[in-house]
């Protein structure tokens, strides 16, 4: 049961951001339960590599909230931009920067990343 709890919580949540970044994709319940079926079974079903990548980050995000406020660790992300097109890339800076306001946020990439706030160290 609280298994079953936790993971109906992180799924929604995880639908929820992916939402956000994929905006072509509707909420709903059936999504939500590919998204358990992908979780638990490791079938992709009808997503796309970029579905999968998008869910797989969504999914990385989301246990970012899950996790205990007096744990706060940083969530450290390499080339998070990628593999997604400008427009979908330019949705996920904006969270990211949502969620630094709640952590630490390290993102390691070998582009130079415009319009980030925050401390950008080139190296």
């Amino acid at each position: 049961e609280w298994f079953s709890v936790r993971l109906s919580g992180l799924t929604e949540k995880c639908t929820d951001i992916y939402s956000r970044i994929m905006t072509e994709r509707k909420k709903d319940l059936k999504f939500n339960e590919s998204i358990k079926d992908l979780v638990m079974t490791g079938k992709s079903g009808d997503f796309t590599p970029e579905d999968i990548a998008a869910l797989s980050l969504s999914m990385k995000l989301s246990l970012a909230e899950f996790s205990p406020p007096g744990e706060n660790y940083p969530l450290i992300l390499c080339e998070p931009f990628s593999i997604f097109k400008p427009e979908i890339a330019g949705k996920l800076k904006k969270i990211l920067l949502e969620l630094s306001e709640k952590r630490q946020v390290v993102i390691i990439t070998s582009k130079s990343e415009k319009h980030l706030a925050g401390n950008l160290i080139n190296i």
